[in-house]
């Protein structure tokens, strides 16, 4: 692969990246905020305290996912399913560079 098409990759995936993370982060921030609301309220359920932590949580992951998205410092790709390859978009970095 060229130099230049490699820059090219890797700009249009940081591209990329950015503008998804933008899109993703907003709805996710209100979710968190509606969720921490809901926490403020007397729970009669502790079961229903459980699932909002967890649903907090799985936000807290969804936007660390983002975070290492808008860090891309390099074009990779990686295995998906079968013969797949996907972009790396920076999120697991345990996988050699091909």
């Amino acid at each position: 692969m060229t130099r230049e098409l490699e820059m090219d990759r890797l700009r249009t995936a940081v591209e990329l990246a950015g503008a998804a993370a933008h899109e993703i982060r907003q709805p996710l921030t209100a979710l968190i905020t509606s969720f921490d609301l809901l926490k403020l309220k007397p729970a009669s359920d502790p079961a229903m305290a459980e699932q909002l932590d967890m649903m907090i949580a799985e936000c807290r992951r969804i936007d660390a996912v983002l975070a290492g998205m808008l860090h891309l410092t390099e074009y990779r790709t990686k295995s998906y399913i079968g013969d797949i390859r996907i972009t790396d978009l920076g999120t697991d970095r345990s996988e050699p560079a091909p």
